[in-house]
C-alpha cells in the first residue's frame, strides 16, 4: 500500500469518525430530559375575609416518570439590575406569603411526557392587614434510581411567582428616578443606541405595573420610532431598573432626543424623561472628514498660489 493510499484511508477514518460523533451529540441533545412550569406569575388581589384557588401546572418532559416537590419561598426584589427579584429560600421576607398561601401537595409524580396541575389556597383572614406579599411555588425535580445509576444527579428548580395584594388601605407611591443610554453617557455615538435604561422606586405598600413607550425625534421635532416599554412589576420599597431595547434601529446621521412616557401603572399617572444624543455613523463621517481636508489642502494651496502672484 502506497504513502498515498495511506494518506487517504486515514482522512476518510478521521471523516467518518467526525460524522460518527456528531451523530452521537445530536441524539444526547435530543434525549435530554427537562420540565416545564406555568403559569411564570401570577397577580392576585383578594380581599380580608376571602379565599381564592390557584393552580399551578408541572409538566414532565421525561422519558419516565418523574417525582417533583413543591415549596414554598419569601422573595425581595434584587440589588442587581441584571436581576429582578432574589429568592430568599429559609428566611421570612418582609413581605412573607407564607402565612397566607397553603400547598395542596408538597410531592407529585407525574408519568413521561405528562403534565399535572397541583392547586394551592389564598386566605385572607378578616383582620388582614392590607399590602402586598410576595414569594414564589418552587418545583423541584428529585433525583431517582435511573439517575443514581447513571451518576448524573442534577436537581433543578423552576418557580412560579406570586404577586398578591390584600385589598384594603394600601399607599400607591412610584416615580421615575432615571432613564439614560444603557452602558453609554457619551453624546456623540457612532452608531444609534440599542438599548435604554428605566429606573422606577416604589415607596408604596404594594407593586405597580409601569408601562409606556420611549419615542425617538429628528432635529425638526418629528417622530422616527415609538418603542414599546411592555409592562413589567415593581416590588415595593425598591428601584426597579429595566432595558428596553431598540431591536431595529433605523440609520441616523445628525441630533435627536429620545422621550419617556412611563405610565405609573395606576391613577393614570404619567412620568416623563427626556434625553439627547448625535447620531454620527463612520460611514457618513469618514467621508465627510476626508471631503473637508481636500477643501482645507485646495484652499491652502490656491491661497499660496494667489499670494504668491500678487508678490510677482
Amino acid at each position: 500500500m502506497t504513502k498515498a493510499s495511506l494518506h487517504l484511508r486515514t482522512i476518510l477514518l478521521s471523516i467518518i469518525l467526525i460524522i460518527v460523533s456528531g451523530i452521537g451529540i445530536a441524539s444526547a441533545q435530543t434525549n435530554e430530559e427537562s420540565f416545564a412550569v406555568g403559569p411564570g406569575k401570577q397577580e392576585v388581589v383578594i380581599e380580608p375575609g376571602e379565599t381564592v384557588t390557584k393552580i399551578v401546572t408541572i409538566s414532565n418532559n421525561a422519558n419516565r416518570a418523574k417525582t417533583f416537590t413543591l415549596s414554598l419561598e419569601d422573595l425581595v426584589a434584587s440589588d442587581n439590575p441584571q436581576e429582578v427579584v432574589t429568592l430568599l429560600g429559609k428566611e421570612t421576607g418582609p413581605y412573607s406569603l407564607s402565612n397566607i398561601v397553603n400547598l395542596s401537595q408538597t410531592e407529585v409524580t407525574i408519568p413521561a411526557n405528562a403534565s399535572q396541575a397541583v392547586s394551592f389556597t389564598i386566605t385572607a383572614s378578616d383582620n388582614a392587614e392590607p399590602g402586598g406579599h410576595y414569594g414564589a411555588v418552587i418545583i423541584s425535580d428529585t433525583a431517582d434510581e435511573a439517575d443514581l445509576e447513571t451518576g448524573a444527579i442534577l436537581v433543578s428548580r423552576i418557580g412560579s411567582l406570586l404577586l398578591i395584594k390584600v385589598d384594603g388601605d394600601i399607599t400607591l407611591d412610584s416615580e421615575l428616578v432615571d432613564f439614560r443610554i444603557a452602558e453609554n453617557k457619551k453624546l456623540f455615538l457612532l452608531d444609534p443606541p440599542k438599548e435604554f435604561e428605566i429606573a422606577v422606586r416604589n415607596n408604596g405598600s404594594v407593586h405597580t405595573i409601569p408601562y409606556g413607550s420611549v419615542k425617538i425625534k429628528n432635529m425638526f421635532g418629528r417622530t422616527v420610532t415609538d418603542i414599546p416599554v411592555d409592562a413589567y412589576f415593581s416590588l415595593p420599597q425598591s428601584t426597579r431598573s429595566r432595558t428596553v431595547d431598540w431591536e431595529d434601529p433605523r440609520f441616523l446621521f445628525g441630533y435627536y432626543s429620545a422621550e419617556l412616557n412611563l405610565y405609573r401603572g395606576y391613577e393614570d399617572l404619567v412620568d416623563t424623561k427626556s434625553l439627547s444624543f448625535w447620531s454620527l455613523p463612520l460611514i457618513l463621517v469618514v467621508p465627510l472628514l476626508l471631503v473637508l481636508v481636500i477643501f482645507v489642502l485646495l484652499y491652502i494651496l490656491v491661497s499660496r498660489k494667489y499670494t504668491v502672484s500678487r508678490r510677482k
